[in-house]
């Protein structure tokens, strides 16, 4: 025992200095964004099961309100299941019309866990418990049933990064769900239960209290999750657009279920949209 004492107190500066790098390295990563999500894809798993590890021990204490929440979501999602999908070509007939055209699934949703979730940064991303193995890719959208979470930055094998709502780098097309007038929904920082959307022209009519969703207009996210309601608005002077404050349904600071949303028609779309600008 003497022997060990003595080896630990000719070694205690060294000891010391890679406690003191130890610590250095996580406040680095806990801080800067950027460090963060370099980390987290280059350490992969095993980052991510810590993480994982951390989450599973708040599952359990919080289980049985989470249990409700997911059930409360799972019936959620299955009434969203007509907008996951499309009919080629066509208005809608019957499935027992003989000739009715053919019906495809245009979004595929996948179920998965925050594992890691900032919200007090300007520029903040989330750690899902999701990742290529479970067919999850960079670009496809994340949501709940009341709300939109943000868009994967990257996969792992097992694990993804998605880079928040809650980001400046990120704007969402969104629309006011009484009228057809669509505008781009962004974060202005600070404070969390305040989002933008702008570009609603001056003709639209609408209250406070109105619900804001999304609008459809993207290849991302499928037309009609609930975003938020109409706080406030004002027009800007010499301006002929609306600046409109929108309170969201959720609360980013409690997310702990996701839908991770694949637009199974992504790739024909881009491809069509590369033909038309030639």
């Amino acid at each position: 025992m003497q022997q060990l004492i003595n080896f630990l107190a000719k070694r205690k500066y060294i000891f010391l200095f890679l406690f003191i790098q130890l610590i250095t390295l996580w406040l680095t990563i806990q801080n800067k964004d950027y460090h963060k999500s370099t980390f987290i894809n280059s350490t992969g798993d095993f980052v991510g099961s810590i993480y994982s590890k951390v989450n599973n021990l708040d599952k359990y204490l919080d289980l049985h309100e989470e249990n409700i929440r997911l059930t409360e979501e799972n019936s959620k999602l299955h009434s969203m299941l007509a907008s996951s999908m499309v009919e080629v070509n066509a208005s809608f007939k019957s499935h027992s019309d003989t000739n009715a055209l053919k019906i495809v699934q245009k979004y595929q949703f996948t179920e998965s866990e925050v594992i890691n979730n900032s919200f007090i940064r300007r520029n903040n991303h989330i750690t899902i418990s999701k990742g290529l193995k479970n067919g999850i890719n960079d670009g496809d959208g994340v949501v709940t049933s009341n709300g939109i979470i943000g868009v994967i930055e990257s996969t792992g094998e097992n694990y993804s990064s998605v880079i928040s709502i809650l980001n400046k780098n990120l704007q969402v097309n969104a629309k006011l769900k009484n009228s057809n007038y669509f505008g781009s929904l962004s974060w202005p920082g600070k404070d969390r239960s305040n989002f933008l959307l702008s570009d609603i022209p001056k003709e639209a009519l609408f209250s406070l209290g109105d619900t804001v969703i999304t609008g459809g207009y993207s290849t991302i996210f499928p037309e009609g999750i609930n975003i938020g309601v109409i706080e406030k608005f004002e027009i800007l002077e010499n301006q002929n657009y609306y600046n409109i404050v929108v309170r969201p349904f959720l609360d980013y600071a409690n997310v702990k279920s996701v839908y991770v949303i694949k637009n199974l028609q992504q790739e024909q779309i881009k491809e069509l949209e590369s033909k038309r600008k030639d």
